[in-house]
């Protein structure tokens, strides 16, 4: 019987065992499908070599210190890739099992002989939601060992010898861009970055230099001056012709540092940087980027666009929502200014602030409705105040309502500075700069002046919420 018992208490021991491996090896695959590359991996290097003989560049691209988990990819335009990890080769897809902590891509990018220069821009494999600490690039030129290689980088080797010109390049973070031309140019080493060609060229000590002194960590680009009509540009190498007008390098540079600055994980809202350079440099660009600009400029005093900019070049800022929070943080009001924006073919959303304060009228709180502050003019929203005060509100086009109760009747409308009393016309008048009524996202809203005197009523900001009694 004792026998009989120890065997059933062995059996259910086994059962259990089994279980749980079953269980921890279906966690394992869970996680290992799902993949730690979801989020950011700070750690990772690369290490890229790249040897330049005739009609091809050949790339070799190593990224180490890799945790395991399923990895989205982003291949350049290239050919005859090869995948591996751990010492074995595997499929070149999209969608990629890392069960070592390292893969390698070995690739070809067609490169014509005849040609005279060359940019490698966005030339690597890139892993989404992975952060790469450190890129090294290691370049061989067999063809033609009088040419230059120069990247948005540090050089730390350039040594020639009998069959091969050897480069290394190295940089904190992602990869960069390369350029190759032929003919061999002077270098020139300036202060935080280097001066390729026959110009003498320093940035000028104006609102760029300063934007570069703000913040000692600030990527400053190389620049290479060359015969090309062309412009290459990116945010840590710039290729212009020798002629280049002083000014609109440094626009070129700024535009570029906004564009990759800010939206680099929003590049179907980059085009947005064309109105932070207008800004910054105050000068008319075009299509909805004007638009925006001149809204900004009308809405912000010079001292506002300053701590701006300020803020946009010491704190952190990404994409739409981190301008809102900047330029929020200027005028301490909130906007959405950026983020109603970033359609580009969409038509113009005027720039206003408004205050995060619930509205009361009385005991009643208007659910989901703002204060609107245009300069320092505040509007409240006309239909829910005069409905919580008692009155009937009634549209009767786009560019006219009526509100009344048993006693008063009035019509408003838009764009107009007169108002209907009982079938008597009366002045309306506000603050003299703003209308007294406008329209907000297709709202009617009154100006709180015109508020009080109109519907006699008393507005106090709280420091928790807005009264209008």
């Amino acid at each position: 019987m004792a026998k009989r018992n120890l065997f059933s208490i062995f059996i259910i021991a086994l059962l259990l065992t089994t279980v749980l491996l079953i269980w921890q090896w279906n966690d394992y695959q869970m996680k290992a499908k799902k993949g730690n590359g979801t989020e950011p991996i700070a750690s990772a290097t690369q290490q890229i070599e790249i040897t330049h003989s005739k009609g091809k560049l050949t790339i070799v691209q190593r990224i180490e210190n890799l945790e395991m988990g399923n990895y989205h990819l982003r291949y350049p335009d290239g050919e005859n890739f090869i995948c591996e990890s751990g010492g074995k080769r595997i499929d070149c897809s999209k969608e990629m099992m890392v069960e070592e902590n390292e893969i390698q891509f070995t690739y070809e990018i067609h490169m014509n002989p005849d040609y005279h220069f060359f940019m490698l821009d966005d030339g690597f494999v890139k892993l989404e939601n992975v952060s790469v600490d450190h890129t090294e690039v290691h370049m061989s030129e067999m063809m033609d060992l009088d040419s230059i290689w120069i990247a948005g980088a540090d050089m730390k080797t350039d040594q020639k010898m009998e069959f091969v010109h050897y480069y290394l390049f190295e940089k904190e973070g992602e990869g960069f861009s390369l350029y190759w031309q032929r003919d061999p140019l002077t270098k020139t080493q300036q202060d935080g970055y280097t001066v390729y060609g026959n110009r003498d060229f320093q940035w000028g000590k104006n609102l760029v230099q300063k934007f570069f002194n703000d913040n000692q960590n600030r990527i400053i680009p190389n620049i290479v001056f060359t015969d090309i009509d062309a412009i290459y540009s990116s945010k840590d190498l710039l290729v212009v012709p020798e002629t280049i007008d002083e000014n609109k390098l440094q626009r070129l540079w700024i535009n570029e540092y906004f564009s990759e600055g800010i939206f680099q994980s929003e590049k179907e809202n980059e085009w947005l940087a064309e109105v932070l350079t207008g800004l910054f440099f105050q000068i008319p660009i075009n299509g909805k980027a004007e638009e925006m600009y001149e809204q900004l400029v009308a809405n912000l005093n010079e001292e506002e666009i300053n701590r701006f900019f300020e803020k946009i070049n010491t704190v952190e800022t990404s994409g739409v929502k981190g301008l809102d929070e900047r330029l929020s943080e200027v005028k301490q009001w909130k906007t959405d200014f950026f983020t109603l924006n970033k359609n580009q073919s969409n038509p113009l959303e005027p720039l206003y602030f408004y205050m995060e304060k619930p509205i009361f009228v009385g005991e009643e709180q208007l659910i989901d409705k703002k204060v609107y502050v245009v300069r320092s003019t505040h509007y409240y929203p006309v239909k829910e105040i005069v409905q919580s005060l008692g009155y009937t509100y009634e549209p009767l086009s786009d560019h006219e309502i009526l509100v009344s109760n048993k006693k008063d009747v009035f019509r408003f409308y838009d764009g107009k500075n007169i108002f209907i009393l009982n079938e008597e016309q009366y002045g309306l008048y506000g603050d003299h700069l703003e209308e007294p009524l406008t329209k907000i996202h297709g709202e009617w809203y009154i100006q709180e002046d015109l508020l009080i005197r109109l519907f006699s009523v008393q507005v106090i900001e709280y420091e928790s919420k807005i009264a209008v009694f």
